[in-house]
């Protein structure tokens, strides 16, 4: 269970924080590139991190979770591999036919058929449904006609976004969280503090300056989107009913508090950053 709600608390918004830089134009600053390359390395993990929380799931001795999680990730292996062979090569030799190349309904059709299937074939052999819908949508994005899909689906993302995070908000429930508003208030506050603390302490020894380490952690102290699929993942054997509850309540609130975060980052980083130099100014002063 803790290490569940450590892989749960550790993933940061991508959406959110991406799309507040941009729009702040401070993407291609010094905290928004670093931010941009945290997020991009969380995304990168979140299937190995589906795949060990599905694991965990089953038998909850040391043996058995180490076979559970062997076989989870030989099936998942197995399924990209398949996944694989169908958008590399199937696919494209399907699209050498001329009459399919002339229909831009098919690409999307197809898609639609590639994700559908791999939800069904994860449940089917027992990994998460995200797991298979991610995996398709990774592979999809690598295939030679990836461009026209995405150009396709552009006029439904936004409605996909709405039910996507409509679907997140779903999962909260107010009452609970009036009537535990203390346990909430303080576990956002654990989460906003500690991501903020430890992601700065580690770019500070990386040689990043006090100010721009403090940005990028205000930058990325919210719990993000993915984090759902993990605990819906982990609430079925993993965590109970009151803490699913409770990680659910903070994360929705971590990402409510996201745009102030962010838009505190670039201030806060330049009150400590002018901090910094007094302090340098005054003790190479001749008075001193």
């Amino acid at each position: 269970a803790a290490l569940a709600m450590g892989t749960i608390v550790t993933m940061s918004s991508t959406a959110c924080v991406v799309r507040l830089l941009m729009d702040r134009a401070q993407l291609d600053s010094i905290h928004g590139r670093n931010a941009l390359g945290m997020l991009l390395l969380q995304d990168a993990a979140v299937i190995p991190l589906i795949l060990m929380m599905a694991a965990l799931r089953g038998d909850r001795s040391p043996d058995g979770d180490g076979l559970s999680l062997l076989q989870t990730a030989l099936l998942a292996v197995a399924m990209i591999g398949l996944f694989y062979v169908l958008s590399a090569f199937v696919v494209p030799q399907l699209f050498n036919i001329r009459q399919w190349v002339k229909n831009r309904d098919l690409p999307i059709l197809l898609a639609i058929v590639i994700a559908l299937g791999a939800v069904v074939a994860a449940h089917r052999v027992g990994i998460s449904p995200a797991t298979g819908a991610f995996i398709a949508g990774v592979l999809l994005g690598q295939s030679p006609f990836a461009v026209q899909i995405r150009a396709d689906v552009s006029s439904i993302r936004t409605l996909l976004v709405t039910v996507f995070f409509t679907a997140i908000g779903l999962l909260g429930d107010p009452l609970w969280v009036m009537d535990n508003w203390r346990l909430v208030a303080a576990t956002v506050v654990a989460i906003v503090i500690g991501k903020a603390l430890i992601i700065a302490i580690i770019l500070r020894l990386l040689r990043l300056s006090l100010g721009m380490a403090v940005a990028t952690g205000l930058c990325l102290a919210q719990v993000g989107e993915f984090s759902f699929v993990l605990a819906a993942i982990a609430r079925d054997g993993l965590i109970g009913p009151d803490l699913f509850s409770l990680i659910i309540s903070a994360i929705v609130v971590t990402l409510l508090l996201t745009p102030f975060l962010v838009n505190a980052a670039p201030l806060v980083a330049g009150r400590i950053d002018a901090w910094q130099n007094r302090r340098i100014t005054s003790s190479q002063s001749p008075g001193d």
